[in-house]
């Protein structure tokens, strides 16, 4: 009789959970837009794992989980196949983007060899760290990261959140040693672009969070 009454609540307990997850409210968060022909065209944008951005966004957030908010996050061409209109629609855009060419910086460093050296005027010897110049190139871009949230109300959408953030990102490479500097070649816009929407992954995913957990 035990065995029967644990059966039937675990039954009941996920019932109750499937249905509760199935009454959250729909967000559909919408492909990544960009205001850069060079990078729209690609309309890639990997975050850790070969996936889309907003697929890894939804994924980050919970899904349809409601463990990280009260909502249940769709990525639109799903919510498309599975009929599901959405309660929200939440966009994410870039625009306004200004990539400039890369500016040269450049330090002396050691290189990790040591030699001897003489000294003219009193004779004694002393170990000398031998440097050289080394290198790397800047890359400044400009931007403005927008943010929206339309709420559906009477079978019309309207904004219930907006924001819109001037950035200014610097792209470092990797430094190099060498005689001489070469001129900076162009921005590669993609790699660059990458590295800037990696580092505004965690703003964009706690603004929309934080937006349906009430906290904005």
């Amino acid at each position: 009789m035990l065995k029967h009454l644990h059966i039937f609540i675990l039954l009941f307990a996920n019932g109750f959970s499937t249905q509760a997850q199935e009454t959250l409210p729909a967000v559909i968060v919408k492909r990544l837009q960009v205001a850069e022909p060079d990078i729209s065209k690609q309309q890639s944008f990997y975050y850790k794992r070969k996936e889309e951005f907003h697929q890894a966004l939804v994924r980050d957030m919970g899904e349809r989980t409601g463990k990280m908010a009260p909502v249940a996050f769709y990525v639109d061409f799903l919510a498309q196949k599975e009929k599901v209109k959405g309660e929200y629609i939440v966009e994410v855009r870039w625009v306004n983007l200004v990539f400039y060419n890369g500016q040269a910086q450049v330090r002396r460093t050691p290189t990790g060899t040591v030699v001897v050296q003489k000294e003219p005027q009193t004779g004694a010897f002393r170990n000398v760290s031998v440097e050289e110049d080394e290198y790397r190139f800047v890359y400044t871009v400009d931007a403005v990261l927008e943010i929206l949230i339309y709420k559906k109300e009477n079978d019309s959408l309207k904004i219930a959140y907006e924001m819109s953030e001037p950035v200014q990102y610097k792209y470092e490479t990797k430094p190099t040693r060498t005689g001489m500097i070469p001129n900076a070649p162009t921005p590669d816009k993609p790699l660059i672009f990458k590295e800037l929407n990696l580092t505004y992954y965690t703003l964009i995913k706690e603004t929309i969070l934080n937006y349906f957990n009430g906290k904005v």
